[in-house]
Formats: C-alpha cells, sequence, structure tokens
C-alpha cells in the first residue's frame, strides 16, 4: 500500500509539467546546430540554401558532417592563385 502511494506520487509530480518542455533540449541542439551550419557554409563558400537542412532535427547533424568534410573558401582561392601564378591549368 505504501509503495503504491510513493509510485502514484512519483507519477504525478513527473507528469505535472508541461509536454512542451520535453522539446526543449531538442530546439536547443538545433538552435546550436543551426549557428554552427551558418558558420560553416559561410567558411566553405556554400550556398546559404543549405541552411534549410540544419532546421531538421538529424538532418542537421549530417549537413554538419558534410561541412567539415568540405574545403575551406579561402584554401581553394588560395590554390587558384598559386595555379595561375604558375601557369598551371
Amino acid at each position: 500500500m505504501f509503495e503504491e502511494i510513493i509510485l502514484i506520487t512519483i507519477m504525478q509530480e513527473v507528469t505535472s509539467s508541461p509536454i512542451w518542455v520535453s522539446f526543449v533540449p531538442l530546439i536547443i541542439m538545433t538552435l546550436v546546430l543551426i549557428a554552427v551550419s551558418i558558420y560553416l557554409i559561410g567558411k566553405k563558400g556554400k550556398s546559404m540554401s543549405l541552411l534549410i537542412l540544419a532546421f531538421i532535427p538529424l538532418v542537421n547533424s549530417v549537413l554538419i558532417l558534410y561541412l567539415l568534410a568540405q574545403t575551406n573558401k579561402t584554401v581553394l582561392d588560395d590554390i587558384e592563385r598559386i595555379k595561375k601564378k604558375l601557369e598551371i591549368e
């Protein structure tokens, strides 16, 4: 009997918060990943249309991995400048 009362009390405490509270960690992580995506898209010289993918949970993680695998725009520009200087195609 006593165990049942404790269990009911615990269940009431757990379910007393609004349901949207359970989405707060997901929203916070999504906002962090969006900020990282904005930074990486600018650094890599990619189209800002990729930012749409950053708003989709789990897809935004794949997007960041893709962007991390890309070469920075400044490195590509430096390579092109060196090629022109050395007259290489």
